[in-house]
């Protein structure tokens, strides 16, 4: 399935997915790689999640193959590619079947660590190799390298099957290379544990680039939870192991903390920058940050949140061959969960602000992101619908009521593909004058707010401001410079004074046109102009009023004005009965209306003797003059203002009223069908009376 705009496409991978896939994505060039777990029915309820492998060629993905097809549970696959396809994975692979009786500590000392390669001429993933062999837990393996020949997986073993490890419990980092520098050079270098750690171990990230090529040094950063406890967050800390591979050999150096401060530091992840240096990102509180890495300890926010989310624990930063980066997550939003990102544009070096990619009723998370060559940003993710289930229930006051539960659909594996694009535009309805009509020789501000709707920084961008259609001869007001760069989501309002000509007679239409000379190269144009149209007249139904003249005749007379600054032209009034669109009860046609003037007429209106009628005075129910506003060309009139029932005029329907319809039916009283005729067949009866009493029995009940 593919749908969306023109930026944004979605497909589904697998519609009813497991629901923990644990997606991971690899890129090189324009192509692009994915593993995930997906549900294996045909095995046993422990060994079900079977790690899987699509390509996608820009268009479409793959049928998914599995990596290893042993029977056995995977999990935690962490992928790398390169520029001739090949391709490698790490995982958590299961030593053996486990029956559907083994327990949560034989489950845990049956993961072992596994790596294979992916050859793109037979389209097959080889023999995995297996780095480990033993009864404890072995987790969360990281896979790095830049070519098949120069690879290095870490991972983290517990000899005490402790799920985080901690002081009694410590953790073991272990890693293995396949390089030509460890001395194994075709085939993987026995494991080395190169720390011990007494915290537990949460998130980390590894690199291994060419031999402190441009600044690239090899090794591990990590998340460390300095007091043991993991339902705490200020005491989490950066950690890194710096890994030398130059002329002074082959070697992992000691670990060296590098954040001590009160606040959540979490989820560090190296990425490779547009100039070819090597950097890492971590959530500090409520900041996405980089540094340098392994120089220095100065480091520069990427972007700062309002507070601390923990949704942004799962952020992923990806860099496209070209050096555009982007960081992306998952947050909770007004539908439930949404596609998040911020941009850098290597033109520019300008971060951007946070852009969503979803917005929709179904919840996304987990996402996992790439770039298929410089200009598209591919996501895998979790898709689940979601839907409001209604229920009636009774409150505890015996009153019905609607409850509204979520409803969740299955799970589906889905793939975003974002088409990254550059668009600046003027924001809609966001072009104002002021004060908002302003006469002829009156100086206004005009003003309007640009945004920048797409991925890339736009600088210096002009906006010109014009008394008529640009492209029809109008007349240039004036421009202005949208100084320094507009980044990613950025916005930024514009303000102008002009004076409107005081020749002007009519109505005057201002246009802003962003970018007027369309330098800005690819950006798409189709929202860089907005338009209003001011000094115009404004037509107002100002009142109506009536005067009983005798006995169902009244006088009716009404004023309409224009408090607008110019003229308006031909119009018509009208009166109606009940609705603006019921009975018409008169009508008189205007030559027009001078600025700042005001019209009456007067009417005389057989009314017949109604007790409550509603009258409706339009002023150009017909819309011919072009006018500022048409929401005061009504007025309402209320004629007697007593309500059906009310048969004595005391504001009230109440047993009163009833006692007086009935005195009216015995003749004790003159009938008043007005007030007391309740269903409307010009007699006071008793149908009248027990249409009332009910009306009484209803009052009483609010009392």
């Amino acid at each position: 399935m593919a749908e969306g705009g023109a930026e944004v496409s979605y497909a589904a991978l697998q519609t009813a997915a497991f629901p923990y896939p644990e997606a991971d994505l690899a890129a090189a060039d324009s192509q692009l790689y994915a593993v995930w777990l997906t549900d294996d029915p045909a095995r046993a309820s422990l060994n079900r999640t079977k790690l899987v492998f699509s390509k996608y060629d820009g268009s479409a993905w793959s049928a998914p193959q599995a990596v290893c097809d042993d029977g056995t549970a995977d999990f935690h696959p962490s992928l790398v590619m390169f520029s001739d396809g090949w391709a490698a994975v790490a995982w958590e692979n299961g030593d053996r079947v486990l029956p559907d009786t083994a327990g949560f500590e034989e489950v845990k000392q049956n993961l072992e660590i596994c790596a294979a390669l992916y050859d793109p001429a037979a389209g097959a993933w080889l023999p995995p190799h297996r780095f480990t062999t033993n009864n404890y837990l072995d987790r969360n393996p990281k896979i790095s390298g830049f070519d098949r020949n120069h690879l290095l997986v870490l991972w983290t073993a517990n000899p005490n099957n402790h799920v985080t490890g901690n002081a009694a419990n410590p953790n073991s980092m272990y890693a293995s290379y396949l390089s030509e520098r460890s001395g194994y050079d075709t085939n993987w270098a026995p494991p080395q544990m190169f720390w011990s750690v007494g915290y537990p171990v949460l998130k980390y990230d590894a690199l291994y680039m060419p031999r402190q090529e441009s600044g690239m040094i090899n090794g591990l950063m990590a998340s460390l939870d300095m007091d043991g406890d993991t339902s705490t967050t200020a005491d989490r800390e950066i950690w890194r192991v710096h890994h030398y591979d130059n002329q002074f050999g082959f070697y992992w150096d000691s670990p060296n903390r590098r954040t001590y401060d009160s606040v959540p530091d979490e989820n560090p992840q190296f990425y490779i920058g547009p100039e070819g240096l090597s950097y890492y990102m971590w959530l500090k509180d409520n900041q996405i940050v980089k540094i340098r890495a392994w120089y220095g300890d100065l480091y520069g926010a990427v972007h700062t949140f309002d507070e601390y989310n923990s949704n942004l624990t799962g952020f992923r930063v990806v860099k496209s061959p070209g050096g555009r980066v982007a960081v992306g997550w998952a947050e909770a939003s007004e539908y439930g969960s949404d596609l998040w990102t911020i941009f850098y544009d290597p033109a520019t070096a300008a971060w951007g602000e946070p852009q969503q990619l979803t917005h929709d009723s179904a919840v996304e998370k987990f996402p996992v992101f790439a770039f298929f060559g410089d200009d598209r940003l591919v996501s895998l993710y979790d898709r689940k619908e979601m839907s409001q289930l209604q229920a009636a229930r009774t409150t505890p006051g015996g009153r019905a009521a609607l409850a509204y539960t979520p409803s969740y659909g299955p799970t589906g594996l889905y793939a975003l593909t974002y088409a990254v694009r550059t668009d600046i535009a003027l924001l809609p309805g966001s072009l104002t004058i002021d004060p908002e009509n302003p006469a002829p020789g009156q100086e206004c501000l005009l003003s309007v707010t640009a945004v920048n709707n797409g991925n890339t920084a736009a600088n210096n961008v002009p906006v010109a401001f014009y008394q008529g259609d640009p492209a029809a001869g109008g007349i240039l007001i004036g421009q202005v410079v949208i100084t320094g760069l507009m980044r990613p989501g950025d916005s930024q309002t514009v303000t102008l004074l002009w004076t409107v000509p005081a020749e002007v007679t009519g109505t005057v239409t201002i246009y802003a046109l962003l970018d007027p000379a369309a330098a800005v190269a690819g950006d798409d144009t189709s929202n860089n102009r907005l338009e209003l149209a001011r000094v115009k007249p404004d037509l107002r139904a100002a009142w109506l009023a009536s005067r009983s003249l005798t006995a169902g005749l009244l006088s009716l007379t009404g004023r309409v004005e224009n408090p607008g600054v110019t003229a308006a032209g031909p119009f018509q009034v009208q009166i109606r009965k009940d609705r603006p669109d019921g009975e018409l009860l008169y009508q008189q046609d205007f030559d027009g209306l001078a600025a700042k003037a005001i019209g009456e007429f007067n009417y005389r209106w057989e009314s017949g003797g109604v007790a409550a009628d509603w009258l409706y005075l339009l002023v150009d129910t017909g819309g011919a003059v072009d006018e500022l506003n048409e929401g005061n060309n009504t007025y309402i009139l209320k004629l007697n203002a007593y309500q059906k029932g009310d048969v004595n005029r005391d504001w009230k329907v109440n047993i009163a009223d009833a006692i007086r319809a009935e005195a009216m039916f015995l003749g004790i009283y003159a009938p008043d069908p007005g007030l007391a005729d309740m269903n409307g067949d010009g007699l006071v009866d008793l149908v009248d009376v027990k249409l009332l009493l009910e009306r009484c029995a209803s009052w009483l009940e609010t009392q």
